[in-house]
């Protein structure tokens, strides 16, 4: 077990992965380790710089979520029910724990998102995405049987826009996937789903109406 109680801590794993846990984090890592699968668990955060190895994954267990990986560059942040991985190099997996057969895959420059809601997920680009007007960015969401008001919380965050709805779906649960959508074509196929219109006040303001 490792723990960076101040500052940053490094540490060189038997397989020449490299982990940097951030202040507050803890690694823990089997004596076993590296067996046919390379596993290891973390609370809090850290960022991976992983060996390549086709016949071993490596996979980070965190917080109701697992990261899979073959060998590559990404940081694991998680804070209360909010689980996040930035990718900078290679591909990873990101599933809940326990769903490992329905995998969001990242690839370079991607950043995986639940916004603290378990209920969703959001993939969008790493770099810059708040210098990134509204109106260009684009980001891949899922939901399932999500209530409306936390998927408009996860929207409105993924898109850095403000969207309205009615009363009338107060209660209203949504599962859907959107593949690199932009706020536009994503609020467009929910609109269709719910049988409502859309109006487009300008390029961050957005309502659902009957």
């Amino acid at each position: 077990m490792y723990t960076s109680t101040s500052g940053t801590t490094k540490i060189i794993l038997a397989d020449h992965s490299e982990v940097t846990l951030l202040q507050g984090a803890q690694l823990t890592v089997e004596k076993t380790f590296p067996a046919d699968t390379r596993d290891v668990f973390l609370k809090g955060d850290a960022l991976f710089k992983v060996s390549k190895s086709k016949e071993h994954p490596f996979i980070v267990h965190g917080d109701g979520y697992e990261t899979k990986v073959l060998g590559t560059v990404f940081k694991v942040s998680q804070s209360e029910k909010t689980f996040r991985v930035d990718l900078f190099e290679g591909k990873v997996l990101v599933y809940k724990t326990g769903q490992s057969e329905s995998p969001v895959p990242l690839a370079a420059r991607q950043s995986f998102t639940n916004y603290g809601i378990s209920k969703a997920s959001a993939v969008s680009a790493t770099k810059d995405t708040e210098a990134v007007p509204s109106k260009t960015r684009s980001a891949s969401l899922t939901f399932s049987e999500c209530p409306i008001n936390d998927a408009v919380l996860v929207i409105e965050k993924t898109y850095g826009i403000r969207l309205q709805y009615g009363e009338e779906l107060r209660n209203t649960k949504i599962t859907i996937t959107v593949p690199n959508a932009t706020a536009d074509e994503f609020i467009q196929t929910l609109a269709v789903q719910l049988n409502l219109n859309t109006k487009k006040n300008n390029d961050s303001s957005f309502q659902l109406e009957k």
